[in-house]
């Protein structure tokens, strides 16, 4: 008897240790970021849901009308604000936070964080992180590296501070200038699958962003889909990049 409560006592404590190395204390004082073994660009799942997002780093002329449609379709997305945009445009910080859309970290320099020491990563982040808290009242937990650069230190870096990368499986490319709200709408219809995470922007220089959003809205509706947060869509199945 005396081994066997021996055996059950190392037993316990090895569980111990392997659920606390799974976990890391966040930002906002809690115990659920897991380390990631890469950025998630999709979720698994069979049902037709999808997260809807958007990158903005500066500008407000798009970041107004797509607020807009979106209120008016009472949709709620996910943002990723670049540090300085979330205090350089604070009714747009506020906005977004007040009508329930999930707020997230763009970081703070627009730099490939991949480039960096990771002291550096986690400067950047956390400088993000206050001034997104400090616009919009939210604590972040969701960081999009600016340029889609995650690799290198930047995962562990984001995890030991609370964060979970998040990349995206369909990009709308509304970022090229060349290409018509039509083909941005096309591009997202045509790419769309169940666990998707949809790549879009907020920032001035996607000025064909607003005329898009609509059609790509009404064809989302149209094949079934539903439109949730990164972080809803994350409760649907894990995570992946496959």
């Amino acid at each position: 008897m005396p081994i066997i409560a021996a055996f059950l006592a190392v037993a316990v404590v090895l569980t111990t240790a392997v659920i606390r190395t799974n976990n890391v204390t966040t930002t906002s004082g809690e115990n659920i970021v897991k380390p990631q073994q890469a950025a998630y660009y999709r979720v698994k799942t069979d049902q037709k849901v999808v997260a809807l997002t958007f990158d903005w780093s500066y500008g407000t002329k798009v970041a107004q009308p797509v607020l807009d449609i979106l209120k008016e379709r009472n949709i709620r997305c996910t943002f990723f604000i670049s540090g300085p945009a979330a205090l350089k445009y604070p009714e747009i910080s506020k906005r977004i936070a007040a009508e329930g859309h999930e707020v997230a970290s763009h970081g703070h320099e627009h730099v490939d964080l991949d480039k960096l020491p990771k002291e550096k990563i986690k400067e950047n982040i956390l400088n993000a992180h206050k001034n997104i808290k400090e616009a919009t009242g939210k604590e972040a937990k969701l960081l999009r590296c600016p340029n889609g650069a995650w690799r290198g230190a930047v995962l562990e870096a984001a995890n030991e501070v609370g964060y979970t990368v998040i990349q995206w499986d369909t990009d709308s490319l509304d970022w090229f200038k060349d290409r018509s709200s039509a083909q941005i709408a096309e591009k997202v219809l045509k790419e769309v699958h169940p666990g998707d995470i949809i790549l879009m922007h907020a920032s001035d220089v996607t000025d064909r962003t607003p005329e898009a959003l609509p059609i790509i809205l009404d064809g989302l509706e149209k094949e079934g889909y539903k439109i949730v947060t990164v972080s809803e869509l994350l409760k649907y199945g894990p995570g992946t990049t496959d």
